[in-house]
């Protein structure tokens, strides 16, 4: 039997084990979620959105008069400050060209942070009715915060790894296994259902949203579902390790139970051995004990009849007559 300060101290470590290994997922989400190849589509969508619902038409028509007249000259697009040559843009759709302007601030603001981006951006005059573009949670979509999240993973990661460690070695048998596995599967599962659940809820859109709404959901979607497929990944080979120690363990209980049963017959001499009486032992007065002997009986031999020598008997017959 354990002590009892084993068997909290357990409990505790396998506690905290579980919630750093919830939290390390969140901070894995967050890492992978701010890689460039996802940040920047997703940032650049919601961005270029904001920019195409600022252009009207007749602006956007002066502008891409601008550029078809004088393509190596640099112009704007009026809510973002970011000067390029009129070329770039030239024969483009308002939409495509808003799309164009709004991955060049995002490139700028993963690179540099969101400082910079809005940096770019340009305040209207105040007898404008429009408001500036904002960039919202895409601020966060840097390769600053990324950089972050990659560290602070990295440290919870080990924390947990050694208290789950500590829990398989309070453990015994196959609970070394089914504990620490028991744990992460537990902490990852939660994980897993909620990116398929944000995924499912996003979705992609319909054929009447916009262009950068789809992007936008597109980009979501790829990310929750890389996500997903991780974690549902890990809590499934978790899973499976604590059925794997189920099983064992059960097992190993059948085999000891069959090898005790095997091993009782050939324990049943020696303990008939044991169990043999000892000699009487006659108590006497005064607390003393004697032990009683037996009489010895001698032992017959040829030409003796009941123990008396039967040449003696002939002996003596002659010496009467």
């Amino acid at each position: 039997m354990r002590p009892s300060w084993q068997i909290d101290l357990k409990w505790m470590l396998g506690l905290l084990a579980c919630a750093l290994v919830a939290v390390g997922g969140v901070l894995f989400s967050l890492s992978h979620v701010t890689e460039r190849e996802t940040a920047i589509p997703v940032a650049s969508a919601l961005v270029s959105a904001g920019i195409n619902d600022r252009v009207s038409d007749e602006e956007y028509a002066q502008i891409q008069a601008a550029a078809a007249s004088s393509p190596t000259s640099n112009i704007t697009l009026s809510p973002i400050s970011l000067t390029f040559p009129g070329g770039n843009i030239a024969g483009m759709t308002k939409e495509q060209a808003s799309a164009y302007v709004g991955a060049s601030v995002a490139n700028v603001m993963y690179d540099n942070g969101a400082a910079a981006a809005k940096s770019l951006i340009v305040t209207p005059p105040p007898e404008s009715q429009q408001s500036a573009v904002k960039l919202g949670p895409v601020g966060a979509l840097t390769a600053s915060d990324h950089d972050l999240f990659t560290k602070l993973f990295v440290i919870v990661a080990i924390v947990a790894l050694c208290l789950l460690g500590c829990v398989a070695l309070l453990s015994r048998g196959w609970g070394r296994l089914g504990a620490p596995s028991f744990i992460v599967a537990v902490a990852i599962a939660p994980l897993a259902v909620a990116w398929k659940a944000a995924g499912s809820a996003v979705g992609t859109g319909d054929a009447g949203e916009s262009l950068f709404v789809r992007a936008a959901r597109e980009s979501f979607n790829n990310a929750s579902g890389d996500l997903s497929t991780v974690f549902l990944a890990i809590a499934a080979c978790a899973a499976g390790a604590v059925v794997f120690s189920l099983l064992g363990s059960a097992l190993s209980m059948m085999v000891s139970k069959s090898g005790g049963t095997a091993a009782e017959p050939a324990l049943a001499p020696a303990a008939a051995a044991a169990a043999a009486p000892a000699p009487a032992e006659a108590p006497q007065s005064g607390g003393v004990t004697f032990k009683v002997r037996q009489p010895k009986v001698p032992e017959l031999k040829p030409g003796m009849v009941s123990g008396v020598p039967q040449v003696a008997k002939d002996s003596s017959k002659q010496q009467v007559a």
